[in-house]
């Protein structure tokens, strides 16, 4: 009787079963999602990480922001489907029309000019942001059952990377440039630390109602709670 002589074998190639990298096929799953995904799902769910993250302190003192720059972009393709809606009889897009023909009106009489229309870095209060908000809201309205599954995930995908900055900022007392503590207090990538902060109530909310959905993974779920 003899014996077959041992193969070794290199776990650095990290072979599968039928002899193909894991990497292979993690490109594979990728390049499915991404093919699953409608045009308004790719649109949704990169505007929503852009959102949580870009806020970029850096062009703090510069006209435009990535940020901004999804509400100009979202804000007229979003008005066209919020109308496609309107006229489908929908009664929240005729609210939300409501909502954005109120803040035209608004721009349109005040005295400020452009600062009514854009507004300026940090803050909320201009016709760009609601219009780029509310057009936000209704290309959402249009993604697919996958890309509304994709859309947890990829909140807080965004907010634990918000997470980890603000962390390191107070375990690392960061005290100079743009990624600095304000008033001692962490920021993240946000301008202050109200906006960061939240943030992250927001991200606890995600995660509390992840803890009713999925009971196999609870101690994962309340790990994120508590940090």
């Amino acid at each position: 009787m003899t014996v077959a002589p041992e193969v070794e074998t290199d776990a650095s190639l990290d072979q599968t079963i039928d002899g193909e990298p894991e990497s292979a096929h993690a490109l594979d799953a990728l390049r499915s999602l991404l093919r699953s995904l409608t045009p308004a799902d790719l649109a949704v769910l990169g505007s929503m990480f852009v959102l949580l993250w870009a806020y970029f302190p850096f062009f703090e003192a510069e006209r435009w922001t990535p940020r901004f720059l999804v509400m100009v972009a979202a804000g007229p393709v979003g008005t066209v489907m919020l109308w496609r809606l309107a006229r489908a009889g929908d009664s929240a897009a005729r609210w939300a029309g409501a909502v954005l023909a109120c803040a035209l009106v608004s721009r349109l009489l005040a005295d400020s000019g452009i600062a009514s229309f854009k507004g300026y870095v940090g803050q909320q209060l201009s016709f760009v942001v609601i219009c780029g908000s509310i057009g936000l809201w209704a290309l959402a309205r249009h993604m697919s059952p996958r890309g509304r599954r994709l859309v947890r995930p990829t909140l807080l995908a965004g907010l634990a990377l918000q997470l980890v900055l603000g962390t390191a900022q107070v375990v690392g007392g960061v005290q100079t440039g743009p990624l600095r503590l304000i008033f001692d207090r962490a920021a993240g990538s946000t301008p202050n630390p109200v906006f960061f902060g939240a943030l992250m109530a927001g991200g606890v909310a995600l995660c509390l109602v992840a803890l009713t959905d999925d009971s196999t993974r609870r101690v994962a779920w309340t790990m994120a709670v508590a940090a």
